[in-house]
C-alpha cells in the first residue's frame, strides 16, 4: 500500500485534509480528515475509512475481511472505529464493548 497527500478534499466544508491510498494492483480510495475536529474524533474517522480501504483489498485477495477481528466474534465482522471520552478506540459493533485504542492492532490479515 501507498499513501500520498492529496488536495481531493480541499473543496469540503470544515477545512479537510486529505491523502490517497494506493493498493499494490493500482486501486485507489481517498481519504480526508475534518481539521477543525478533535483529535480523537480526527483519528476515528480516518481509520474508518482505511479500514474500508484494508477490508476491499482483503477481499480482493480472498482473504477474510473482519479487520480489525472483533476479539468477542472473530468470524463475524470487524470492530469498529469510535472516539469515547477523547480517545480513539475501536469497539465491538454488537456488544459496544472497548476492544483496543486505534493504533495497537494488528496488520490487515494479521489481527
Amino acid at each position: 500500500m501507498r499513501v500520498e497527500e492529496s488536495d481531493w478534499a480541499a473543496d469540503i466544508p470544515l477545512r479537510s485534509a486529505g491523502a490517497m491510498l494506493w493498493d499494490t494492483d493500482g486501486s485507489g480510495m481517498g481519504v480526508r480528515v475534518e481539521l477543525r475536529r478533535p483529535r480523537a474524533v480526527q483519528v476515528a474517522f480516518v481509520a474508518d475509512q482505511v479500514q474500508e480501504f484494508a477490508v476491499e483489498a482483503l477481499w480482493r485477495l480472498g482473504r477474510p475481511t473482519n479487520w480489525p477481528r472483533c476479539p468477542r466474534h472473530p468470524a463475524t465482522h470487524p470492530a469498529a472505529a469510535e472516539e469515547r471520552g477523547g480517545e480513539a478506540y475501536w469497539v465491538c459493533p454488537v456488544s459496544r464493548e472497548t476492544i483496543g485504542v486505534i493504533g495497537g492492532l494488528g496488520a490487515p490479515g494479521g489481527g
